[in-house]
């Protein structure tokens, strides 16, 4: 699990403020969380029954803690958010990192996504910290090497703000991750192998966050349509090898609303309903990053044949082993895009 430690003080050498900021707000104990984002919505009106319940005093929603991904213990919202941090100092922003000739920087990469050059020291944590974002697969067993067990389990997706744009989206497995942050913020795996964290640029403007606030879902159903929230949003983690910034709110809703299949134009008719970000071309090969709207596929499979390779230590060497891995029961691992039916 992580530990905490003692917080850097504001420019400090070799530290950016992103790092005090996010380790001395997020760290389990360390110190409180930081005031809420004034751009999260009041939904009020568009939610009743357990959904209206889970609401704070500015109609926002309070989203429950999570301790398991069915058998498997996680790590702690607080915990994910100072790692979250941590990557930006220890892999983003620290001059010690070496990019080896013909690589691209990771800062780059983001930079490059997000297009253009971050202020990473003017960074800002969500009020919330991270979004858990559950997984579909059954969890792994031990045998199955940690890498591969993280990629496809449970992540926290830990946003970070510029004002009202959000230029990265830090994913977190929040399952078989060992790792802690020192007092100068740097991360530190106690085993690393790969698929601890999976960083995203986030397109400047973009009109939807990575995640999406579930707000700002619920609010896109109410308008499109009239029906209201009535259980708290979940979000799921899509199972086609998405990367986990591509997870979606499952809102369960007070009627039945009506959607067109995008593929085919054929009307289907649903009481829960997924919205997410397509990080890529729109389904009208329309901007990126939009809000998208997703309705489970009829046929969802049981299980699932992976293949991955173990290593004998040898360069380019290792062995290829499979594993079938389970779904778990309800929750769907396709899913079909969708538009509302006005």
């Amino acid at each position: 699990m992580l530990k905490c430690g003692r917080p850097p003080p504001v420019g400090g050498r070799g530290l950016l403020r992103v790092v005090a900021i996010a380790v001395t707000t997020l760290v389990g104990s360390c110190d409180s969380p930081t005031e809420p984002l004034a751009l999260i919505p009041d939904v009020r009106h568009a939610v009743v029954g357990a959904a209206a319940d889970a609401l704070d005093a500015r109609g926002r929603f309070r989203l429950p803690p999570v301790e398991r991904s069915g058998s498997t213990p996680v790590i702690s919202i607080e915990d994910a958010g100072a790692l979250g941090a941590g990557y930006i100092s220890t892999f983003v922003t620290n001059p010690n990192v070496i990019t080896p000739a013909g690589l691209t920087s990771i800062r780059r990469v983001i930079e490059d996504a997000h297009g253009s050059v971050i202020e990473w020291n003017s960074l800002e944590p969500d009020d919330r910290i991270a979004y858990y974002a559950e997984s579909p697969y059954e969890p792994f067993p031990d045998s199955v090497p940690d890498l591969v067990a993280r990629y496809f389990g449970p992540f926290y997706l830990v946003p970070f703000y510029l004002d009202d744009d959000q230029p990265v989206s830090i994913a977190v497995a929040a399952a078989r991750i060992d790792a802690w942050v020192d007092t100068r913020g740097i991360v530190h795996l106690s085993t690393p192998s790969g698929n601890e964290f999976l960083a995203q640029g986030v397109l400047r403007g973009a009109e939807s966050r990575v995640p999406p606030w579930p707000e700002q879902a619920v609010l896109a159903v109410f308008s499109a349509t009239g029906a209201r929230t009535m259980e708290i949003p979940t979000l799921l983690k899509p199972g086609e090898r998405w990367a986990p910034q591509g997870a979606r709110w499952r809102l369960v809703l007070d009627r039945p609303i009506t959607v067109e299949r995008a593929a085919d134009r054929e009307l289907v008719t649903t009481d829960t309903i997924y919205l997410g970000v397509w990080i890529g071309p729109g389904v009208d090969g329309g901007a990126r990053y939009g809000l998208h709207w997703y309705v489970a596929r009829r046929d969802q499979p049981e299980s699932e044949v992976i293949t991955y390779r173990v290593r004998n230590g040898l360069p380019g060497a290792g062995e290829y082993r499979s594993y079938l891995a389970s779904f778990r029961p309800g929750m769907p691992v396709h899913f079909d895009f969708v538009v509302p039916v006005r």
